[in-house]
């Protein structure tokens, strides 16, 4: 799990989404685009993933807990889709419960 120092007791506090979108939104260029039902997700661990196996329908060994940078290499995979493949593989991802999707 992410977790960070709180500055004023020096606690270790866990990272959910939206703190992460306050923190870094504006410098990263990030925005909520699916409504504010998942900002309370923790971000279970500290690296990124990109799901690229995962779009491909392979999910053995996926790495659920952390953030999903979806690429240029991964868009130009969906784009190769028709509208319906790339549904069912995106429903397939958040069916994960990832924190969130980048």
């Amino acid at each position: 799990m992410i977790v960070v120092a709180d500055k004023k007791t020096g606690n270790k506090v866990a990272v959910r989404v939206a703190d992460f979108l306050e923190a870094g939104g504006e410098r990263l260029k990030l925005q909520a685009v699916a409504g504010k039902a998942g900002l309370g997700r923790t971000i279970g661990e500290g690296a990124i993933n990109r799901p690229g196996l995962g779009l491909a329908g392979f999910f053995k060994h996926f790495p659920e807990r952390r953030i999903q940078v979806v690429g240029l290499a991964e868009h130009a995979y969906l784009d190769s889709m028709s509208e319906k493949e790339r549904t069912e593989r995106f429903k397939e991802l958040f069916e994960k419960k990832v924190p969130c999707i980048i």
